[in-house]
């Protein structure tokens, strides 16, 4: 990663968490935290460089492929109010259910997590 870090410190940090899943028909896969930070690195070739600092550095010649972590994908956490939020309301309603009641916005539907 030095050597990504020489040549570029914002390359370097679009490999950032990332760590070397496995090697198969001449394509070293490479665990990046999330999917988008998979999709950066291939759109901004970043994955190109690291090929290219493979070859350089250790004379080794690997298609580089990020891929996302799935074990480091988390459930998105519902957004509760603590009771002493000084932006609540008197009547303890937030979000949806305050637009509801004080801006008579009407409630077409939720997004069940995925």
């Amino acid at each position: 990663m030095e050597r990504v870090r020489q040549q570029s410190r914002v390359a370097a940090a679009s490999w950032e968490g990332a760590a070397p899943a496995s090697v198969s028909a001449g394509t070293l896969f490479v665990k990046v935290p999330t999917a988008g930070q998979a999709k950066s690195i291939t759109q901004s070739r970043r994955d190109l460089m690291m090929r290219t600092v493979l070859v350089e550095s250790f004379g080794i010649d690997l298609q580089v492929t990020a891929t996302a972590d799935a074990s480091a994908t988390t459930a998105p956490v519902e957004d509760v109010p603590s009771q002493d939020d000084p932006n609540l309301g008197d009547d303890g309603l937030s979000g949806v259910d305050l637009a509801v009641q004080a801006l008579g916005a009407t409630k077409i539907g939720e997004i069940e997590g995925q």
